[in-house]
């Protein structure tokens, strides 16, 4: 993919980033109080990590930032193989790796698959869905789906990587529409997408995973700012759940696209001291069985609601810095990435803070997290396996 392309890709970060220039600096030391203890690291293998890691079975998987996918078997974090994904430029342009029973999937510029042996599978680019490795989503049932910085969605065999359908959001002839990383289960698929006209434009929609078929489309409103994708979007078996370009969020029926209610953006009830967003990008995902939604904000704040009545449950900033790009919670933790480099891990019912870990490792993505094993890759000083034995780390 060409310098051109890779801009487009990359655009909405860069109109993120700017609120964090004003308001939280990537990288802003942690107050004055100081950390909590860390988590136990089980194993560390050196390296220049990338995104969010998948685990099958015994093996974890990890991207790193000279593209390059590693497997490492899970327990000991032993090294099993590396093979070359293939992307343009100096560091990695996708940030995900799926791991289903027969294939491991991995994102650059184009998408790349390999057996669990780490044979080559299948590689797919397309420049009528460019820069579709960047924007991996998820894979449900036979497929496995992704966006692209020329406006179209696609779908593709888990198995053969050929296309089955695609979907074009954006006009055919402009080269102005991003679709972000789709969400997808076995019979819908949701993807959000942004049009960079000025002012900026955007909508959430949603197609039948089997046909390829609308079901609806929902358009952003427009703010101050313009509108577009900011964050999300989220699939629940009840609701779909977006982030608009100046940090409101907007909750929608999944069957319907009707609107059910708008979540603030954080700059309306500010914590103290803390600048008004005018435009934010929010990290979203679901916990408590579907019954709260947690979003962190480029503010540095993580706010928690309840889906049902859109109620703020708590309210945190553990640090003074931009909360990244994505947010995992499993169980009654929450993991946030922040961009100075921290992992934090918050308690899902009261936002408490659990443990942090140091800056230095450079945790800018979110983790993998299952049954108390958390693996992240670090962008300085490699891949991790923490566990967390009690409250407060060990």
């Amino acid at each position: 993919m060409g310098n051109k392309h890779l801009l487009i890709a990359r655009r909405l970060l860069v109109c993120s980033a700017c609120l964090c220039e004003a308001s939280a600096p990537f990288g802003a030391a942690p107050h004055a109080l100081g950390p909590p203890p860390g988590p136990r690291t089980v194993w560390q293998l050196d390296g220049e990590g990338r995104g969010r890691p998948a685990v099958r079975g015994r093996t974890a998987y990890f991207l790193s930032r000279r593209h390059e996918l590693k497997a490492v078997r899970a327990t000991t974090g032993r090294l099993l193989w590396s093979r070359v994904t293939g992307g343009d430029g100096e560091t990695t342009a996708g940030s995900r790796v799926i791991a289903t029973d027969t294939r491991v999937i991995a994102g650059d510029d184009g998408i790349v698959a390999f057996d669990l042996d780490g044979r080559l599978a299948w590689r797919f680019e397309s420049e009528t869905a460019r820069a579709a490795g960047t924007y991996l989503g998820d894979a449900a049932g036979p497929l496995v789906y992704a966006g692209s910085a020329s406006g179209r969605l696609v779908a593709l065999d888990l198995d053969t990587g050929r296309e089955r359908w695609s979907a074009q959001v954006g006009q055919a002839t402009e080269d102005d529409t991003t679709v972000f990383t789709p969400v997808a289960d076995e019979s819908t698929v949701v993807a959000g997408f942004t049009t960079f006209t000025s002012p900026t434009a955007g909508g959430i929609v949603s197609w039948d995973s089997r046909s390829g078929r609308e079901r609806w489309r929902l358009v952003l409103p427009r703010v101050g700012v313009g509108a577009g994708l900011s964050g999300g979007p989220l699939l629940t078996a009840r609701i779909v759940a977006a982030v608009n370009r100046d940090g409101s969020i907007l909750v929608v029926d999944r069957a319907t696209g009707r609107l059910v209610h708008t979540l603030p953006v954080v700059g309306q009830a500010a914590m103290p001291g803390l600048p008004v967003a005018t435009q934010d990008f929010r990290a979203i995902a679901v916990a408590a069985r579907g019954q709260t939604l947690i979003a962190g904000s480029l503010t540095g704040v993580i706010v928690a609601y309840d889906i049902d009545t859109g109620r703020e449950r708590w309210r945190r900033q553990p640090i003074a810095a931009s909360v990244g790009f994505g947010i995992t919670v499993e169980g009654d933790t929450i993991y946030a990435p922040y961009l100075s480099g921290s992992l934090v891990a918050l308690a899902v019912n009261d936002g408490h803070e659990r443990w942090r870990t140091s800056p230095e490792h450079g945790f800018s993505w979110p983790p993998y997290a299952e049954g108390g094993a958390v693996y992240a890759a670090g962008s300085r000083t490699g891949f991790f396996l923490f566990v967390r034995e009690r409250e407060g780390g060990s």
